[in-house]
Parts: structure tokens; sequence; C-alpha cells
């Protein structure tokens, strides 16, 4: 959450490049590496990774620096908290629990709660499954509700500080507990409303159909099929020591890390350029299929 939330300067790109869109003989390194310098040279951005998919071959650049003046340049292990990606790597893992047959999308989300929500319903409505993955299920942006007053204050310089002094004691029973407390105002499935309370929940859900902590599911999924063996969403201190470090907005010094919190589903996750390269081969996979 902290390098997309914060809108730090430390930041990791993936593109997928269509065979129409660039000419054969384009020469993909000079381009690349041309506009990234180009980029780095910007008040906003001191450093970035970029990772590209053309044709079958990829193509991986660290340009800058992680901390200004230090000529730090990122590579290959920099860990980078990858923000609201993570919540694709959520929706695939709803994905897998559907192919096994452990939930539908059309099940309302309360059949997989333990406490009763009757407040998850609106006019007869249940909120589903997939009004959860796609956004529209009507919960909040954040629990707690606090939370959104410091989002919608983002630039402040202290915006970073005040979330964590939010949710350093936040926990997933609270969240749980909060949830009773919101109120619809639409049928779910019909208006769109961005909600990472909506991607915690779907963990929630994921734990309680495997049997399994969310970041184990996280893992297991993604390091055994993908070979994606440092996506994960709490760090060992020798990999701490790899995390990119973030700029809030304009201001030159370096923002408190964001900490984890919940389930850590719509924003916690991190990982390497390496292995979001595999990631955006394996979407690339099931899109050609």
């Amino acid at each position: 959450m902290k390098k997309t939330i914060l809108f730090t300067l430390s930041l990791m790109s993936v593109f997928c490049l269509g065979q129409k869109s660039v000419k054969e003989k384009m020469n993909l390194k000079s381009i690349v590496d041309h506009a990234a310098q180009k980029m780095v040279e910007k008040p906003l951005i001191n450093a970035v990774s970029i990772g590209i998919v053309y044709q079958g071959q990829q193509y991986i650049g660290h340009y800058g620096e992680l901390e200004k003046g230090k000529s730090n340049l990122p590579n290959n292990e920099t860990i980078y908290e990858i923000g609201s990606l993570g919540k694709t790597l959520t929706g695939t893992l709803v994905a897998k629990a559907v192919l096994d047959k452990k939930l539908k999308l059309e099940d309302p989300v309360q059949k997989y709660l333990s406490e009763d929500y009757p407040n998850l319903v609106f006019n007869g409505h249940p909120v589903l499954i997939k009004d959860l993955v796609t956004h529209t299920s009507g919960l909040p942006k954040m629990l707690p509700l606090e939370a959104n007053a410091v989002l919608n204050d983002f630039t402040n310089e202290k915006a970073s500080e005040n979330t964590n002094n939010i949710l350093k004691n936040y926990k997933q029973k609270d969240f749980l507990r909060d949830l009773h407390t919101v109120k619809l105002d639409a049928v779910p499935g019909h208006q769109f409303s961005y909600s990472n309370a909506g991607i915690e929940l779907l963990s929630a859900v994921l734990e309680k159909v495997y049997h399994k902590n969310f970041e184990v599911l996280l893992k297991e999924y993604f390091a055994d099929n993908l070979q994606m063996k440092h996506t994960k969403i709490n760090l060992s201190k020798k990999e701490e020591a790899h995390l990119a470090v973030g700029y809030h907005c304009d201001y030159n010094a370096i923002a408190p890390e964001l900490m984890s919190s919940l389930w850590g589903s719509s924003g916690n996750v991190k990982t390497t350029l390496p292995d979001m390269m595999e990631y955006i081969k394996y979407q690339l996979k099931i899109l050609l299929k």
C-alpha cells in the first residue's frame, strides 16, 4: 500500500506491448532506457524499475536512486510494496477457489462469515462474492471509517503517520466488529465504489474455505505455480533491508512504512520485479488461450 497510496518515487512498472504497437526492428532497450532516464530526471521520480514482456521476450531495467543523493540503484533483489496491484493476486486466489469448488461467485458473502450480518443486504439483495471482487458491494473504501478521512487529506505530510496511528492496534476482530456498522445505500452489484474493505473481506472468506492463513495461501499458490518465491506480505529482517523506501508526494523526508494490517490483501503485498514478470507472463498465457 505504501508505494501506491503515498505516491512514492520508487515505482515498479510492468508493461505488455502488443505486436502491432511496436515495430519489429525497434531497439527496445534503447527506447526504454531513454524514457526511463527522462523519468528519473523529474522531481517526483528518483527511481524506477521497468519490466516489459514482448513477443515472448522480456526486458528488465533499473534506473535512478532509491534514496536521494545515495546513488543506490534498485535491482532484481529490491522489494517493492505493490499497493493495489496486490488486489489482483487476491482475485486470482478467488478464481482458484471457484475452480476448486470452494465457493461460487453468486454466493452471498454471509455464507462464509461466522457472525450474522443482516446489514449486508439491501432491499432483499445480499452482497455477493462477485460484488466484492468487482468493487460493487457498497462497502466503504476503508475500515475503520476514520481512516477514510486521512485518505481524503492524502497530500498532508503526516498522512502516512496518521494512517499508522489509526491502524496500529486495529485487528481482524475489530474489522469484523465494525463490519456490523456498515450501511448499504444501494443494491449491491450495480454501482462501482472502490473498496479496500471489500478485498480484505475476501481474504477472510478465502481463509474460511481453505482453513489456512491468507498469506500462506498467497505464498503457496504463487511460489508453487508461478515461481514467485519473493511474493509475500510480511518480511524477514533480512528481506526488510531490500525493501524500497518511499517519499510522500513532493516531501524530501522518507515517509514511514505503512504497517501491514488486517489480512494485507488490499495493499500490503510485497514482491520483486522478477516475480512480477512471472505474474505478467502468467496473465498473458491466460489471456491468449
